[in-house]
């Protein structure tokens, strides 16, 4: 997988373990001004599995994240979006609660919930290159590398 400051150059992508192809799947990409959605689908079948929506609307916020899957086997809900922050009238700024766990400002910051606001996941930046990931619930590794992927990659 490559990226330029366009996207994707390449829209395939195949995970493979010692016995071979594990899966293969294929990711389309689409770009507006303010939104950018990731479509991930199964091959051959052309499938579509998930989509993830990454949208930014304001340069104080995190971006926010909405994501429906349609294949079961991933573990998650049918739909999952980011949690809202929370403004913080003393410091004056938005802020979210991971834990005491070390997190850069980014737009990439977010913790995606269910329709219950439970939380699924924590998406963290650590370094100026890199994003820590943290789930906390049962979810599908190639669902997990295709989210990250799709987080790092995106440049909103």
């Amino acid at each position: 997988m490559s990226a330029t400051g366009k996207g994707m150059k390449h829209d395939k992508i195949a995970i493979y373990h010692n016995d071979g192809i594990i899966s293969k799947i294929q990711s389309k990409y689409y770009r507006s001004s303010k939104k950018i959605k990731f479509d991930l689908f199964a091959e051959p079948e052309g499938i579509l599995e998930a989509s993830i929506d990454f949208t930014h609307t304001k340069e104080s916020l995190p971006r926010e994240v909405s994501i429906t899957i349609n294949n079961p086997s991933f573990g998650l809900p049918n739909k999952c979006e980011s949690q809202k922050p929370k403004y913080n009238k003393l410091k004056k700024l938005w802020q979210m609660n991971f834990k005491g766990k070390y997190v850069l400002r980014s737009i990439k910051n977010t913790i995606l919930v269910d329709e219950q606001l439970n939380k699924l996941m924590y998406v963290r930046k650590t370094n100026k290159d890199d994003l820590d990931i943290d789930i906390l619930v049962q979810i599908d590794e190639i669902f997990i590398f295709y989210f990250a992927i799709s987080s790092f990659l995106c440049k909103l």
